[in-house]
């Protein structure tokens, strides 16, 4: 009888053991910083959003903006970027620099502003801004451009 109760108190710390190293295993593994996420690889941009609407179609979205679907960022280490796109289906390419403002929810990029970063994961890139309505003195509609990894 006592090497039954030694057999099940062995199975027991096994058991103990396994369950406590798998949760260990989780918590060791770090998530990954805004910049760490950001720089990994490049971004495609995939739509714009304006009051819950994917707009990226629209005539007077596609004046003022290249097609977001041809947009491509990526970000360096080095605090620079690279931009490429099709307008008029001629590759345009722009770069310049980046920083991250406001403990990582604001992305500053010098041809553009401070935009904030809505979502940030592995595969998906959200930016929010206010653009102002046209015609509209001081109505602004906030507006989201969202990326993935390609």
């Amino acid at each position: 009888m006592r090497k039954h109760y030694t057999i099940l108190f062995l199975q027991l710390i096994l058991v103990l053991t396994v369950f406590t190293s798998c949760k260990k295993d989780k918590e060791d593994e770090a998530t990954p910083s805004t910049e760490q996420m950001l720089v990994a690889d490049e971004w495609q941009g995939s739509a714009v959003m304006a009051m819950g609407l994917d707009v990226s179609a629209r005539p007077e979205v596609r004046e003022v903006f290249p097609d977001i679907k041809t947009l491509t960022l990526s970000f360096n280490n080095d605090g620079t970027y690279i931009a490429t796109y099709r307008e008029n289906n001629t590759p345009q390419t722009i770069s310049g620099r980046w920083q991250l403002l406001n403990n990582g929810k604001v992305l500053s990029i010098d041809m553009i502003g401070d935009l904030e970063i809505k979502t940030i994961t592995q595969n998906q890139l959200i930016l929010a801004t206010k653009v102002p309505l046209e015609g509209s003195a001081g109505v602004t509609v906030e507006t989201e451009a969202h990326f993935v990894r390609p």
